[in-house]
């Protein structure tokens, strides 16, 4: 899976972001609760809450859709009630980034999107032979 390092303005990680649509959030739930010193995962329904808030080592961390977009998630440490992140992460998120890592694509999401594709090609070649009778 692709992931992306997120940095603060002086270089520190401050989390990292991966593509949103190719995991469910049951999915997500699973990595988390898979990795060591990840304790406290809850799924969070509505805009105003982070959509999975989860402790790591003792630090309040959460995984979240950044404002107006919804490709991809940001894996990071909380800050209170607001998303931004707190100015020094206390925590090391290589782990958890490590099992996002690993884990594979849900295969039902790329068949869906393979059968789509399929169905695209087929109704264009329906449409061109039916121009050409």
């Amino acid at each position: 899976m692709h992931i992306v390092s997120r940095h603060l303005a002086d270089g520190t990680p401050d989390g990292f972001e991966f593509n949103r649509n190719l995991l469910t959030n049951k999915s997500v739930m699973r990595v988390l609760a898979s990795v060591e010193g990840v304790s406290n995962v809850k799924r969070h329904w509505g805009d105003w809450k982070p959509a999975i808030e989860f402790s790591y080592r003792g630090a309040p961390c959460v995984v979240y859709l950044p404002h107006r977009r919804s490709d991809v998630y940001i894996v990071s440490e909380s800050n209170g009630m607001s998303l931004a992140p707190p100015k020094k992460p206390t925590v090391d998120l290589a782990p958890i980034r490590i099992a996002f890592e690993k884990e594979p694509p849900e295969w039902w999401i790329l068949a869906a999107g393979f059968v789509a594709i399929v169905v695209t090609l087929a109704a264009a070649v329906a449409v061109k032979l039916w121009l050409e009778t």
